[in-house]
């Protein structure tokens, strides 16, 4: 994981090159070379910013930072930018990187840092530059100095660092301050998913907040690299994290998760942080879920980022955090010579293009096992090979449960299989 969960006093243990400062405030000034955002009232890249008029100063303290930038509500523009002239300045440990926030018109900063240290949690914006440069000492705990001018989007606290800056890293540094006391227990996957439901978002269906969540989750399985599944018993949640988060979870495990709640192109997520096994234990049983899913239906279930308040952009991201259970056929697509699976409410032959499973309302498997076959082993490793093949005459019907991944931007659905329900319908 990005960072191990730390439940000891704060302490800074500075490299050589560092002081020590209890109060974690730091005399580190912007690049001479960086821009900052203009102070003319105009609309900058990052949105509105602040008159001159206001006092440059240095923030040190997170939730002073956060009470800041909340105090600023009722100065954003059209798209709920404000970024003013008071600075900040402070050292925090990196929690997360989000390297594809979603951008709309009049705010273009596609990179941001969720970082920490014992006054509270923030986003940071940075430029490419920063993002590369970030990328580069990614760490067990990765601390640095940051500095940048206060601001909010969209209801939540922002540090925007100027163009072109980057936050200054220090090596032999680490914070161990106490992450579960900067925590928020949230007691169930719908608890989480009501507070996603209130987060303001912006034209592309996007929001996030810094508060940090924990949370008791049982460790299904492996979505994508960087997506696993959890489930509190009732429903599921999927969570994002770095490219190797998913080895080290084990199967059927129980944890406590450290994470923020996020939504993504109206997609609910958490954005991983750390874990640690919980001594209580979660049970999942598939016969407590009983909601029946089609294809067909499966389809009728859209978003709309274009009109952001539609109800139908929640009764999409609902979707993602259930189970369901599906009567139906084992089909293949074939694309770049290779062949896919996917699922019909009723009989087909073998479609020779993508297209034509899209256009039958099918179900794409985002079960690995059961993508891009090509080789005997392929064939041989996919669970659905032998109801799959053949004409649709011959084919047997299945029944299985299964997750809504995500409507792809291609509009289809992609779904996850849990492949060891797998029955033929007598």
């Amino acid at each position: 994981p990005l960072i191990s969960l730390m439940l000891m006093s704060c302490v800074v243990q500075p490299s050589s090159s560092e002081e020590n400062s209890s109060s974690l405030t730091s005399s580190t000034e912007l690049p001479s070379s960086g821009e900052l955002p203009s102070s003319n009232g105009e609309p900058s890249s990052s949105g509105s910013t602040s008159s001159s008029s206001e006092e440059i100063q240095d923030k040190t303290n997170i939730n002073e930072i956060r009470e800041i930038a909340l105090s600023f509500t009722d100065k954003v523009n059209a798209q709920k930018v404000y970024t003013s002239n008071l600075k900040a300045t402070f050292t925090a440990q990196l929690l997360t990187i989000h390297d594809a926030w979603t951008t709309q018109a009049g705010y273009t900063n596609r990179y941001k840092l969720l970082v920490a240290n014992e006054t509270g949690s923030i986003f940071v914006v940075l430029s490419n530059a920063g993002y590369d440069y970030v990328s580069k000492y990614i760490a067990d705990q990765s601390v640095y100095t940051f500095s940048g001018l206060i601001g909010i989007y969209n209801g939540e606290p922002e540090v925007v660092m100027s163009e072109g800056s980057k936050p200054i890293y220090l090596e032999g540094t680490t914070l161990t301050y106490n992450l579960e006391s900067l925590s928020t227990p949230v007691g169930s996957i719908m608890d989480a998913y009501q507070t996603i439901k209130n987060l303001p978002v912006n034209t592309k269906g996007t929001g996030a907040s810094a508060q940090i969540v924990k949370m008791k989750l049982r460790y299904l399985e492996k979505l994508e690299n960087a997506v696993a599944l959890f489930s509190d018993g009732v429903h599921v949640f999927q969570a994002h994290g770095d490219s190797k988060m998913n080895n080290g979870l084990s199967m059927d495990e129980t944890y406590d998760v450290f994470a923020i709640l996020i939504i993504f192109h109206f997609k609910p997520e958490l954005k991983f942080i750390t874990k640690k096994v919980s001594a209580l234990k979660l049970d999942f049983f598939y016969e407590d879920f009983t909601e029946e899913m089609s294809g067909t239906n499966l389809y009728k279930i859209t978003y709309d980022e274009g009109h952001p308040t539609y109800a139908s952009n929640y009764v999409y991201a609902e979707s993602l955090i259930k189970v369901y259970r599906f009567e139906g056929y084992a089909n293949l697509y074939t694309k770049d010579d290779a062949y896919n699976v996917v699922f019909d409410d009723q009989a087909h032959d073998e479609y020779t293009t993508k297209e034509q499973a899209i256009n039958a309302k099918a179900m794409f498997a985002n079960n690995k096992s059961c993508l891009t076959m090509f080789k005997q082993s392929d064939f041989d490793n996919c669970p659905f090979i032998e109801y799959a093949v053949g004409k649709k005459e011959d084919k047997v019907k299945i029944e299985f449960y299964f997750v809504a991944y995500l409507l792809n931007t291609d509009h289809y659905w992609q779904i996850q299989v849990f492949e060891d329900t797998i029955m033929e319908v007598e």
